[in-house]
Parts: C-alpha cells; sequence; structure tokens
C-alpha cells in the first residue's frame, strides 16, 4: 500500500472512532516517510482528541518543521501548547496562525483563550468578540467569548455566549461546567447545579466540576449530598487540597469539628496561603491564657471570626488581635478583645495564636 493508501485508511477509521486502527495505520505511513507532515499532523490530531496533548505536541511540532505556513498545523501545535498550560507558546504559534489565516474563527477564538493569561483581559476580549464576528455559527467562538468573559467577573454576560456555544454543538462537558461556574457566582445554587450535573454526565471523571458541583451543593444548602461528592472526588485524588479544604468547611457547618480539623490539616498550604496550627497546641494556648487570635483571608472573614473570641475570653482567656490596621479604630471601639495588633508587625516571641481563619 502506498503512504497515501495507509493515510486513507487511518482516516476511514479515525472518522468512524477506531482510534487504535488509524494509530496503526499512520505510524505504517511514516514508514514511508517518517518526516511527512500531514502523517505527523493526523497523529497529533488523534492524540489531543484522546485528551493527550503531551503525546500530540512533538507530532505537530514535526509537521509545522515541515510545512511551518500551514496554519492548521500551526493553530493546532499553539492549541496543544495551550492545554499543557505553556501559554506564551501557545500564544505565539497561535499567534503565527492567525497571521496567514485572519479568517478563521477557531484560531482567533483560541489565541483569546491564550492571551487571556495576560495581566490585561482586554486583548483576550478583543479577540475573542472578533473570532465571533469572524463566524457567528462557530461554537468555538462563542465558548471562548463566554469564558473571556467569565474569567474578567462579567457573569451575566457570559451565560448567553456559553448558552449559544452548547446550541452550537461545541465541547458540551466544558461548556457546562463554565455556564455552571457563572451561575455560581451569580448565586443561582439551582441553575449551577444543574449544568454540573449534566457536565458530568458527559465526563464522569473531571475532578474541576466535581469539585464545583460539591461547592454549588455546599451553597445551596445541600451538605450531605456536597460531602458525598466531594468524598468521592477525594477517594479517587486523595491529595485533592480543594476538596479537603471545601469538605472542612461543611463539616465545620454540620458542628463535626474534628472531622473538619482533619480535612483542614491535610489541604496544601502552599495552595491555600495561610499557616497551620495543631490542634493540641490550640488547646495548649488556651490553657496558658494568653492567646492570640488572627484571621487568615480577607476583612470581611476578620470581622465574622470575632464571633469566636467571646467563648475564648469566657474561658478566662486574655485575648489579643492580630488585625488589618484599618480596622483598629472600629474594633477598639466595640470592646470585644483586651487588646488589638496591627498585623502587619511581628509577633513576638513565645506568643500563641488560634487560627481564626476560612
Amino acid at each position: 500500500m502506498t503512504l497515501r493508501g495507509q493515510l486513507d485508511a487511518g482516516l476511514a477509521h479515525h472518522r468512524a472512532g477506531r482510534f487504535a486502527e488509524a494509530a496503526a495505520c499512520y505510524e505504517d505511513a511514516l514508514a514511508y516517510d517518517e518526516a511527512n507532515a500531514e502523517t505527523h499532523h493526523l497523529l497529533g490530531i488523534l492524540s489531543f482528541q484522546q485528551g493527550r496533548p503531551e503525546d500530540a505536541e512533538p507530532h505537530f511540532m514535526s509537521a509545522v518543521a515541515a510545512e511551518p505556513g500551514n496554519a492548521k498545523y500551526l493553530g493546532n501545535l499553539g492549541s496543544a501548547l495551550f492545554a499543557l498550560g505553556r501559554y506564551a507558546d501557545a500564544e505565539r504559534y497561535l499567534g503565527q496562525a492567525t497571521e496567514i489565516d485572519p479568517g478563521s474563527a477557531i484560531w482567533m477564538a483560541n489565541l483569546s483563550l491564550a492571551v487571556l493569561n495576560r495581566p490585561e483581559p482586554e486583548l483576550a476580549l478583543e479577540l475573542a468578540r472578533k473570532s465571533v464576528m469572524l463566524d457567528e455559527a462557530s461554537p468555538d467562538a462563542h465558548n471562548a467569548l463566554g469564558v473571556v468573559l467569565l474569567n474578567m467577573d462579567r457573569f451575566e454576560e457570559a451565560i448567553p455566549s456559553l448558552e449559544r456555544a452548547i446550541a452550537a454543538g461545541t465541547d458540551e462537558a466544558e461548556a457546562r461546567r463554565n455556564l455552571g461556574y457563572a451561575q455560581m457566582r451569580l448565586l443561582r445554587a439551582g441553575a449551577a447545579i444543574e449544568q454540573l450535573q449534566a457536565s458530568l454526565a458527559l465526563r464522569p471523571g473531571d475532578a474541576e466540576t466535581r469539585l464545583a458541583l460539591g461547592l454549588a451543593l455546599r451553597f445551596a444548602g445541600r451538605f450531605e449530598e456536597a460531602l458525598a461528592v466531594l468524598d468521592d472526588l477525594i477517594s479517587g485524588q486523595s491529595a485533592h487540597a480543594r476538596a479537603r479544604y471545601a469538605r472542612s468547611r461543611i463539616a465545620l457547618m454540620l458542628g463535626r469539628f474534628d472531622e473538619a480539623w482533619s480535612d483542614y490539616r491535610q489541604r496544601n498550604p502552599g495552595e491555600i496561603d495561610t499557616a497551620l496550627y495543631n490542634r493540641d497546641d490550640i488547646s495548649q494556648a488556651l490553657a496558658r491564657g494568653n492567646v492570640c487570635v488572627e484571621g487568615d483571608q480577607g476583612l470581611g472573614d476578620e470581622i465574622f471570626f470575632l464571633r469566636f473570641v467571646g467563648p475564648v475570653r469566657s474561658r478566662g482567656c486574655r485575648v489579643t488581635f492580630r488585625t488589618a490596621k484599618r480596622l483598629i479604630p472600629l474594633l477598639a471601639r466595640a470592646d470585644v478583645v483586651d487588646s488589638l495588633i496591627d498585623k502587619s508587625v511581628a509577633m513576638a516571641d513565645g506568643e500563641d495564636v488560634f487560627l481564626a481563619g476560612d
């Protein structure tokens, strides 16, 4: 069989979803010409479609090396690099693809997502809107616009774009997950749950979607269901820091304090930037009667966690509250703690800390 015959046979298998057979034909085609651009491109597409961008990237790179002016090869290489988190490289190749083929909505859409990782999102929005103008029927263009708006916290604007992407036939699992995110940020827990469950039905193993569903169920007050979703996620990825962190907050709300503390201690301190304190140390601090309380998130949390100071003081403890400097004048008038310290000032040696954080 000729090289063309091997590729045509591989394409027939590929289009029929017989990926193993397609791969065998494409590999056989390389025996005729190991540098053939089309063969490498098809092998790259096959790997990418099966969720293996790390395998797709070298094949796309070989295709580009053979035909550096081919917009399709450049665009798919950029898309694979984006999936690998190599955003600057993705932007470079997708930018070249749009220069060669400025009328391609898909390369423009993917470029908008690549540049979204820059500090200024306006360029991403401009490119996403341009991709929609290039092809109003493109699901990828509408999805990209929805994702860009979602990342700019323009949730109401993101929803119609994501709905159009779903109707036009985009990657429905991803679009419904993004739509669920938008609904959740707008505090529409029921709508968010519906979209996230639909996304999971299409892609059951997606960890990010399961985490989002757990959070949406928590917002809806469906705590036991939320715990079941998070437990399922943790059982498959025991080190999933955000799932354990979310679970700790739900257990805390249910009054299951030992369980909450166990989950909180196992979250990743590098990902959730707070110091970690052992519960035995807290008990010892309470016994010594000199406790420093510090909120570990924003101003709202610092005020919220003052509610726990009363029970600490009722145990005969002297409570110092380390807080943001601008809150000190306000809290000084409330007489809820024994003393207030600017949290930007280093703690004295030997001070005990009771972590009042979120």
